[in-house]
């Protein structure tokens, strides 16, 4: 079993760090995100544990950009091409990870 104290971790795209970018760190916690990653790297996907944490870093690119740069169209393209990357390679099919169907499908990807 792993030991989640001590463990600060910056938590890559989640529904509340999107609202409020102070709540991607959570102190002494290992997040639901990670964890739920590793799990669906090994049942569900064909990415491994490697793969599915590159996503998620290319996830909170999009999330920082934003932050940085306030452009909410330039958000959806970011998210909607790494949602797309992620789905032509899964066999197109989107991973059952975190939260990313209902972003997916909130911000109309499978339009663009």
């Amino acid at each position: 079993m792993c030991d989640l104290r001590n463990t600060d971790v910056v938590v890559p795209m989640s529904p509340a760090t999107t609202r409020n970018p102070r709540a991607a760190v959570v102190p002494n916690r290992k997040p639901y995100t990670i964890a739920e990653a590793e799990r669906v790297s090994q049942v569900f996907s064909t990415y491994s544990e490697p793969e599915v944490q590159a996503i998620l870093e290319r996830l909170k690119a999009c999330r920082d950009r934003f932050i940085t740069e306030g452009s909410g169209t330039g958000r959806k393209k970011c998210l909607c091409s790494v949602f797309k990357d992620v789905i032509d390679g899964n066999g197109g099919k989107l991973p059952h990870i975190d939260d990313w169907e209902n972003i997916y499908n909130q911000l109309n990807c499978a339009t663009q």
